[in-house]
């Protein structure tokens, strides 16, 4: 946790513009640490992991840590989990606690904010979930973050959160008990976050649950000899299939609409709009319309309507729909090869699993195809 906090804090701290490239940083990170030797011996891991992660060349050296006082701690609830799961207040992490529930598990549900609406997203939600099965829940919700240059100047794109999140996870779990699984509920489409068009390649796309992080991070944890299972129990399923298999559709039909994927959530309350509305026109938010449209469920109004009121193609606000239509027209006649290597531009993926990423990947396109090419109202 104290590694995934110094990377996040590093990586918020220092602007890509800095770089020659203006993206591609070079970090060392000094960290002073319990077991030096133990972290040397996976230095090669981490330094793949986190590089692969944000794109930058990261250097860490380790040393004894001293501590000078005793933390402090507080009492957990008496509240025994079989299960933690990460919740970003978003529509997959709702879908996997409602999950969770439905097996019957035990949830200590984790989140994560910094500034910004986020905490409220996550609270709404778990608040619901609480009312209807509160035996079952406890939520952590945990704010980080560093604090601001003396000029405010610092980086936004924010590639390292995910490790920051998941050791904030893994933390919860190691408290529960040994073994105690984390899961992290993502779709498979998003997972890949196929480079949509050139411009996106590389780490230009965010790479928060691909899997050759994660399994970069399990090879990481096995290092350490930390034992918690990372569980990505939707990599091989689009964000519309998670939404129809849910069992309490009931409940699932009245929290949707709490959740936010959006990933400017607070763009529209600086035009003097409500910030409790998605935007509509990025990435994201057009998966998510895709989803919910074929799951026939009904979502919160958009800021923009991309279907009855397009934004120009050429304006900020149509890029990303742009980029869309242009993959699914190059998707229309690609051979099955090029897919493949469409894949594998976004980083590696194990042989075994490489048929089910790309059927995923080919539904969830299909998802989006369905919504983006249906009639106006």
């Amino acid at each position: 946790l104290r590694l995934a906090m110094a990377i996040y804090a590093a990586d918020l701290s220092i602007p890509r513009a800095m770089a020659d490239d203006n993206w591609t940083r070079d970090i060392i990170l000094h960290l002073p640490v319990a077991y030096p030797e133990l972290w040397n011996d996976s230095n090669e891991t981490l330094t793949r992991m986190v590089s692969f992660l944000t794109g930058d060349q990261w250097t860490f050296e380790f040393r004894q840590r001293v501590d000078n006082e005793e933390p402090e701690h507080s009492q957990l609830e008496a509240f025994n989990p079989t299960a933690v799961s990460l919740f970003s207040g978003g529509m997959d992490s709702l879908i996997g606690a409602l999950d969770l529930i439905a097996q019957g598990q035990q949830i200590a549900l984790v989140g994560h904010h910094g500034g910004g609406v986020t905490k409220r997203f996550q609270k709404n939600i778990a608040d619901a979930l609480l009312e209807n099965h509160r035996e079952r829940l406890n939520m952590h919700a945990f704010h980080v973050l560093p604090p601001l240059l003396p000029d405010e100047t610092g980086e936004t794109t924010m590639r390292s959160r995910s490790i920051l999140f998941i050791a904030l996870g893994l933390s919860v779990a190691d408290v529960c008990g040994d073994g105690i699984p984390l899961f992290i509920p993502e779709n498979g489409l998003i997972s890949l976050n196929i480079p949509l068009t050139g411009s996106r390649d590389g780490s230009a796309s965010t790479r928060t649950t691909h899997p050759h992080f994660i399994s970069l991070f399990r090879q990481l944890l096995v290092s350490l000899g930390i034992n918690h299972p990372l569980m990505l129990s939707y990599r091989f399923m689009t964000k519309g299939e998670m939404l129809r298999q849910v069992n309490d559709q009931r409940l699932l039909a009245r929290t949707v609409p709490f959740s936010m994927s959006c990933a400017h959530p607070e763009a529209e309350r600086w035009r003097g709009g409500s910030s409790d509305r998605h935007c509509g026109y990025c990435l994201p938010c057009i998966i998510r319309q895709a989803a919910v449209y074929n799951a026939n469920l009904t979502d919160g109004p958009m800021a923009v309507d991309i279907i009855n009121n397009p934004p120009d193609h050429d304006s900020r606000k149509g890029l990303d729909l742009r980029a869309v239509k242009i993959a699914l027209s190059r998707l229309r006649n690609r051979p099955r090869h090029r897919i493949v290597l469409d894949l594998l531009d976004s980083g590696p993926i194990p042989q075994e699993d490489l048929s089910n990423y790309m059927d995923v990947y080919l539904r969830g396109m299909e998802e989006v195809r369905a919504f983006i090419e249906r009639r106006a109202l």
